[in-house]
């Protein structure tokens, strides 16, 4: 997978489903990254469009405790998704897409272990949602 540069897809799924190892993927090299598939649909009523939850959903579903591995996760979940489909404006920086959700938390990791609730999301320097509410 290393060698043909094949990038695998990780979204913790629910049940009792085989899950792809983070751990084992990362150390051998191989490209991950995660998703939403069919959002409240028939299949999975559960699913929300939420990255934060899906890294939440990742760790546990991989038993990844540590604060290194809950990078890790995010890691994949955000510059993961962002180098695969070849965005190079990806991240915050000048002249980024302006593309960020605030929330109440001391780090990034805490951000995923403690699920606060979204103050604020922002799609290309638009305000799409504040305190939860859907404003698109």
């Amino acid at each position: 997978m290393v060698d043909n540069d094949i990038a695998i897809m990780c979204h913790g799924p629910g049940g009792h489903r085989l899950i792809a190892n983070i751990r084992n993927l990362r150390a051998a090299g191989v490209r991950l990254i995660s998703g939403n598939d069919g959002v409240q649909d028939a299949w999975n009523p559960l699913q929300r469009l939420d990255m934060l939850e899906r890294a939440y959903i990742m760790a546990y579903r991989n038993n990844l405790r540590r604060d290194d591995d809950i990078e890790d996760v995010i890691d994949i979940v955000t510059y993961g998704n962002a180098t695969v489909i070849g965005d190079r404006k990806y991240g915050l920086r000048e002249g980024g897409s302006a593309d960020l959700v605030l929330v109440d938390a001391e780090t990034h990791v805490a951000a995923v272990v403690h699920r606060p609730p979204r103050y604020l999301v922002m799609k290309r320097g638009r305000i799409t949602a504040r305190n939860g509410e859907c404003l698109v």
